[in-house]
């Protein structure tokens, strides 16, 4: 997939195209630990070899992560911190089941091929964008966006292409980590508001920054003055 350079802004993914086709593993996912050089890594591992393409919402894996790291704030101490850049440390994400259902809803951030996915990735990729995201968000009046070197294999993931018909250049991203920097870029790390139609969660990505229905349908039933059932929205 290819996406367009807009002045200095990055476009992170074709409109017409919704979603990024990533793979998960069928079985899910479990925590595991494997020694390195300098000692053991975490890792989360597929429980199973078997796959299936998914397609992936960008908008909703922002969502879903942006509400992970905000329900989890409270509950970093100091002890659970990195003196030095406050980082989250592999262990505190250790079997925590709600990390584990987003590996399993999303699957990996940096691996997109057959091959490699049997093997696993490293937790502190899942990490780093965790760090990446909140570091940003502390720091939404400093215009200079933050990124140290948590997300630069992500970052390693995106190519810079020149289109030769009209010498345009063209951004392609091979992973969903990467396409979730770009989204991060793009958008300026948005924060949620809520429909004012039915409270969903939802991201405003539009120029103006004055969307407050999640859908057509929320907008036309508002317009109504109806008020959806719950059984309406289950249908």
């Amino acid at each position: 997939m290819t996406h367009r350079i807009l002045g200095n802004r990055y476009i992170p993914f074709d409109k017409k195209q919704k979603h990024f086709q990533s793979l998960v593993a069928d079985s899910g996912y479990t925590w595991g630990t494997r020694l390195a050089d300098d000692g053991l890594e975490s890792w989360v591992t597929p429980n199973g070899r078997d796959c299936e393409v998914k397609n992936i919402n960008i908008k909703d894996a922002y969502l879903d992560i942006y509400k992970f790291i905000e329900e989890n704030r409270a509950l970093i101490t100091e002890k659970e911190k990195d003196v030095t850049n406050h980082k989250w440390h592999e262990w505190y994400l250790y079997n925590r089941t709600d990390f584990l259902k987003l590996v399993n809803k999303y699957g990996p951030l940096s691996i997109n091929n057959p091959k490699d996915i049997v093997a696993g990735e490293r937790a502190y990729i899942w990490l780093g964008l965790f760090n990446f995201i909140k570091d940003n968000l502390n720091k939404k009046n400093n215009k200079d966006i933050i990124l140290k070197d948590d997300c630069r294999l992500l970052m390693s993931q995106l190519n810079l292409n020149i289109n030769p018909k009209n010498e345009k250049f063209f951004v392609e991203h091979s992973t969903l980590g990467s396409a979730l920097l770009l989204f991060c870029f793009n958008y300026d790390f948005p924060i949620p508001s809520n429909c004012k139609q039915c409270n969903k969660s939802l991201i405003d990505t539009t120029k103006k920054g004055i969307k407050v229905f999640c859908s057509d349908r929320c907008k036309i039933r508002s317009h109504r003055g109806k008020e959806p059932t719950f059984e309406e929205y289950a249908a």
